[in-house]
This record gives structure tokens, sequence and C-alpha cells, in this order.
């Protein structure tokens, strides 16, 4: 059975521009979502405030004036500006609702769903999700959210340093992981450079996956770089490396489909 509560929707989640003060001022409202709100309308209610056609105005002035540079910087600023940000946060809000609500009844915490310390999680999620480099590491704030409205979510402090880890980390940092904590499923040959090369399919050079190992050990995910002369095939070593705070980690975000 999946989860539902009583009296109603299951879940509101409440969206503020925060990070927008001249929104705030402008629209004069929340945005208010729920998982059965309809996106296209919500667009088109966010009505344009004198702010967003001053800024529209300056972005077509600047596209004109500068027609490939300017186009490309101007496309990044509309993702920038509170209208779009905020549907962006809309549809992300929707889909945290998505996943909460498919998880069993059982599995639900719908005391803590209630609590400020939940609102808290959703608040650092958004804020995170408000920059274009953290979109990128959508799917695991999504995760994250939902294994928090768990009953079996981590502790209260092992949760808050996971969601901060979460947003410190790179995406680079979180495809290594995930070949890490598959690397006991994904046998392979070579040094550990090669073996994880093989397994990220990108063309990284030792020096940058090295770091990117040394930050996630920094974070405690992992201990130190397999290295040395060792009858242990290295992928064992890459495998083993994992610390019981990386396996929950990895668990809580659900680091192993990504890479």
């Amino acid at each position: 059975m999946k989860a539902t509560s009583p009296g109603g929707p299951w879940l509101t989640l409440v969206v503020r521009s925060g990070s927008f003060p001249e929104a705030d001022v402008d629209l004069g409202r929340e945005v208010l979502t729920t998982v059965d709100a309809d996106l296209s309308s919500m667009a088109e209610s966010l009505e344009l405030t004198p702010f967003d056609r001053g800024a529209e105005v300056a972005l077509d002035a600047m596209t004109a004036a500068v027609p490939v540079v300017g186009a490309i910087i101007a496309a990044v600023a509309r993702q920038l500006l509170p209208r779009d940000s905020v549907i962006y946060l809309v549809d992300f809000a929707r889909e945290v609702a998505r996943r909460v609500e498919r998880l069993d009844e059982g599995k639900v915490d719908w005391e803590f769903l209630a609590s400020p310390a939940f609102r808290e999680d959703v608040e650092q999620a958004f804020e995170a999700q408000a920059a274009l480099r953290q979109r990128r590491k959508r799917e695991h704030f999504l995760a994250a959210l939902a294994n928090s409205a768990t009953v079996d979510r981590p502790a209260d402090d092992d949760r808050k340093r996971m969601l901060d880890a979460l947003v410190r980390l790179r995406e680079s940092h979180l495809r290594l992981l995930a070949a890490i904590v598959t690397a006991g499923d994904n046998p392979g040959p070579g040094s550990t450079t090669e073996y994880l090369q093989g397994r990220l399919g990108v063309a990284l050079g030792q020096e940058a996956l090295t770091l990117d190992w040394q930050d996630l050990a920094t974070e405690g995910l992992v201990s130190n770089w397999p290295s040395g002369i060792t009858q242990t095939p290295k992928w064992q070593l890459i495998a083993s490396a994992l610390t019981s705070r990386g396996q929950r980690f990895a668990t809580f975000i659900e680091a192993a489909g990504n890479p």
C-alpha cells in the first residue's frame, strides 16, 4: 500500500523564493504545490512583475548588442531570474511529493513530515537547487528528501551532515563514489586508476581521480587511496575502502545508480 494521509492530500510543500527578495516583494505570495499541481497552470499564474519585465528588456537588448555571447549569457540569466527559478522549484517540489507518495505507507513518518526538522531539510534542498551547479545532483537531492521522510531515516545529526556533504560535493565526486560502492559487483583488471577510469567511462587522469578521492576521504566516506604491491585485486581494495559512513551516505542519496 502506498503512502496516503488521512483527510486529504498527503503533503503540501511550500516553495518560497527566499533567495530572491525582490520576487518576494513583487509577487507578494507563497507558491503552493501538491502532487496534483499542474505545472503549466502554475507557470501561467506567475504574472510578470516590473522586475521581471525590466530584466527581460535588458536581456533582449544584450542579446541584440552581442548576438552570440549575449544570447548564451541571457539564457543562463533567465534560468536564474525569480520567475523561472520558482517554476523549476515547483517542479522539484512536485517530484519530492511523488517520491514520498510512492513509499510504502508503513515507511512514512507522518509526524516527522509535519516537523520543523523536515521543513529545514526541504528548505536546504530548495536553496541548493536554486543554483544551476546543484541541479546536476537533482536525483540525489530527491532521494535524500524521500529517505528523510521514512521511519528508518538517519539520525538527525548524521542526516544534516549528509545533506551538507551533498551540497559540497560535485557530480564527479558522486560518480566516483558510485563506482566505489558498486566495485564489489563489478570485478575488473588493472590498477586503481585503470579500473576507475574504465568504470567511469570518462577521460580522467590519475591526478583528478586522486583529488576527488581525497575529497571523499575528507568527508569520511572512504579510506586512503588503494596503492602499493599486493596480491589482492585493486577492485576489491576499492570496494573495501568504503567506510560505514560512506555506505550510509550512499544509501541516503542512492548513489549506486550514478555511474
